[in-house]
């Protein structure tokens, strides 16, 4: 019997079907795109190429922020947007979504004054008085104040006290367990009679007068090519979502110009229970934020230019080694070094010119046809995984003009979510010997309902097994016998978790 909302693979049938609109691209902004699609009854088609979530969704700093950096910039509109997106977030999601306390020492220079984070902070609450409408009592967020420097050193005892004198404190949200949200948003897109495919690529456009009316792809699993038919395709790809324009009709370079951006995770205990906002002291330093991440310390974001797509979206040493050094610099004591470093969360993201890190401050859609193009085909790219269901809203409500918007509750809520986030979250610590026979059914369960193809998607997109990496490399043999397969494919799939965790000193497989 099949589960409701479960992640069924099967692409033969899925080809035998038509559809309203086909997605390609399975990171943060397609699957947005086919839940708002979904939930005003269009029937849509999902394609990703390798797993869902698997590059720069996975590679977040697991917060949704509140809008306060826009307000900074007077750009009133984003930050309407995201208190919005962070309110939606928190309702829809509350299980997977939780409200994040921030603190930012002040010491009476440039932004980083009281009176000036006071302001700030009023403006902030009077902007954002509905942004607990509909939430639960333990999901709202309390309005920002400036609190005593003696309260700081409370809350953050490794605080540098020279010339501190008042803290911000404000709240944003955070999701520990990100990869089980695009999860959730999949299942409630499946619940609505969607299909979603990841090891699926889109190789090429089918037209017909000038029209789309479909995708070729190649099945990765077992390499059957298929047809999918359907008169809209938006093209989802992220940062390859030029090179999916250019298979599909022709370079857009304003969809996507390049940077990397990285998060840290370190091999030290959080801070503070609250995250913290710190600069370095050198002229131009930026603000960095230290998420208390399961209780240890995931800091971010560093950014650097890129002059196009490279195959990996890792940062240089020399960029990792100024980056702890920035860290060094904002916390006393804190002597980070390569060796803390238990791994980079890497990905690209689209800035707004070549050759600098200034991020694009909205998404970018492209119409194909507008512009010489297949009629139908449409491109679509961002920055922001708070920004992602606003982005798939508007761009939904502008393929689809006459249907009703019912907003998420065009889709049953699904009361088992929070079962399914009990049941995959593991505390950093939790380390078994042996796993027992109810996390094992448990697993299978997933394996059986979440489209997973390979151990990596079990560790890494469908548990938090792998958040610790070590025992990630310590379970990884046992985790792959809960799969079908004989000795040559475990070996291969054990591979896969040695490269993925390649900067650590032991394998999870030898013979």
């Amino acid at each position: 019997m099949t589960t409701p909302g479960s992640l069924q693979r099967n692409p033969s049938a899925a080809a035998e079907r038509e559809y309203d609109l086909i997605v390609v691209g399975g990171g943060i902004y397609g699957v947005m795109l086919a839940f708002e699609a979904s939930a005003r009854g269009v029937s849509v088609l999902l394609l990703e190429r390798d797993d869902f979530g698997s590059a720069t969704s996975f590679n977040s700093l697991k917060t949704i922020h509140g809008g306060l950096r826009h307000l900074q910039r007077l750009n009133l509109r984003q930050h309407r947007l995201f208190v919005n997106e962070r309110r939606w977030f928190l309702q829809q999601f509350p299980d997977l979504v939780q409200p994040l306390p921030v603190l930012m020492p002040l010491y009476n220079a440039g932004l980083r004054r009281p009176g000036v984070m006071r302001m700030a902070l009023t403006i902030d609450h009077l902007l954002s008085v509905d942004r607990n409408r509909g939430l639960p009592a333990h999901r709202s967020i309390p309005r920002g104040t400036i609190i005593s420097a003696s309260e700081v050193k409370r809350l953050y005892p490794d605080v540098e006290t020279r010339g501190l004198g008042a803290g911000a404190l404000w709240f944003d949200a955070c999701m520990p367990d990100s990869h089980r949200l695009i999860i959730e948003v999949l299942r409630a897109t499946c619940r609505a009679d969607s299909v979603v495919l990841n090891y699926v690529s889109a190789s090429d456009l089918m037209t017909a007068g000038g029209r789309v009316v479909g995708v070729y792809a190649v099945d990765h699993v077992d390499g059957t090519e298929l047809g999918f038919k359907a008169p809209l395709v938006v093209n989802a790809a992220g940062p390859w979502s030029r090179d999916v324009g250019r298979a599909f009709d022709r370079d857009h370079p304003e969809l996507f110009r390049f940077s990397v951006a990285w998060n840290v995770l370190l091999d030290r205990e959080a801070l503070s229970d609250h995250a913290l906002a710190v600069a370095p002291s050198h002229a131009g330093g930026q603000v960095y934020f230290l998420h208390p991440w399961k209780g240890r310390l995931l800091i971010g974001t560093g950014h650097a230019s890129r002059d196009a797509l490279s195959q990996e979206p890792d940062p240089s040493e020399a960029e990792l080694r100024t980056f702890l050094d920035d860290i060094n610099d904002s916390v006393p004591g804190i002597a980070l070094t390569t060796d803390d470093i238990l791994h980079v969360f890497s990905g690209f993201l689209p800035v707004k010119r070549e050759r600098t890190t200034e991020l694009t401050s909205d998404s970018s859609i492209v119409d194909h046809g507008k512009a010489g193009g297949p009629t139908g085909l449409f491109s679509v790219a961002g920055n922001r995984f708070t920004a992602s269901r606003n982005t798939a809203h508007r761009l939904v409500s502008r393929l689809f003009p006459g249907l009703a918007d019912h907003g998420a509750a065009g889709i049953p809520r699904d009361e088992t979510i929070g079962k399914r986030t009990a049941e995959t979250g593991y505390a950093y610590e939790w380390w078994p010997e042996q796993l027992d026979a109810s996390t094992r059914e448990m697993l299978k369960r997933t394996i059986a309902e979440e489209a997973v193809m390979h151990l990596d998607d079990l560790i890494l997109r469908r548990t938090s097994i792998g958040d610790n990496p070590a025992r990630a490399l310590a379970l990884a043999a046992e985790l792959s016998t809960l799969f079908e397969w004989d000795q040559p494919r475990r070996r291969q799939e054990l591979q896969r978790i040695n490269t993925h965790f390649s900067w650590m000193s032991t394998d999870c497989y030898s013979e």
